[in-house]
């Protein structure tokens, strides 16, 4: 039993490497189309961003959501890419001090 757990949980992260590597394989470095005015220089907006990753997630059986919390002085980032098999990676949280 043991052993059949084992395969199956193998099995699971295996599709899911495979499926992140497809996405790696196609993923690329967006155009900067945007201006930002105050330091006159080029950016890609995260519009642009999101649309390819959420094309290639989708195409690959992936998704992206982030968890977003705040503790009165910090806004908390977790970034976690699921597959479809249950598998996750998640980011470290990213902890923002806003300005007042």
């Amino acid at each position: 039993m043991a052993d059949d757990t084992q395969t199956f949980e193998y099995e699971r992260e295996q599709a899911f490497m495979e499926d992140l590597i497809q996405i790696q394989s196609e993923i690329h470095n967006p155009t900067n189309t945007a201006t930002n005015p105050f330091l006159k220089s080029k950016y890609a907006p995260l519009n642009e961003i999101l649309n390819m990753v959420r094309e290639l997630c989708n195409k690959n059986q992936c998704f992206l959501y982030q968890d977003i919390s705040g503790d009165g002085e910090f806004i908390k980032v977790q970034t976690t890419i699921a597959h479809k098999t249950g598998q996750a990676l998640k980011s470290n949280v990213l902890e923002i001090k806003p300005d007042k």
